[in-house]
């Protein structure tokens, strides 16, 4: 498997481990899904400040959605899927094979 197909498939693993997360359990074993993405993406985009922008913003919203896990709160802050949704954008190819635009 390679670019793009790779990073979308750990970003569709972080994707379905925050989804699916019901429990403080779930939702901390979910982390060890965006500690390999993050990784992923900054080994490949280290100097692209927008993309680590965006990871960062990530990571403060799955920060955010597992303290509202932790505290049992009813309905947990979703904003992540939102920032989740940019990352997919930014590290989107913009160009086919042959150089042409997508």
């Amino acid at each position: 498997m390679g670019y793009p197909d790779e990073v979308f498939a750990l970003i569709d693993n972080v994707h379905s481990a925050f989804s699916n997360s019901k429990t403080i359990e779930q939702a901390e074993a979910a982390w060890d899904y965006f500690h390999v993405l993050e990784a992923y993406i900054e080994r490949t985009w280290p100097y692209e400040p927008a993309t680590m922008d965006t990871l960062r913003c990530l990571k403060s919203s799955l920060s955010t959605f597992t303290m509202h896990i932790r505290q049992r709160m009813p309905s947990p802050y979703n904003g992540w899927r939102g920032d989740l949704s940019s990352l997919r954008n930014r590290v989107s190819p913009k160009y086919d094979e042959r150089g042409k635009s997508l």
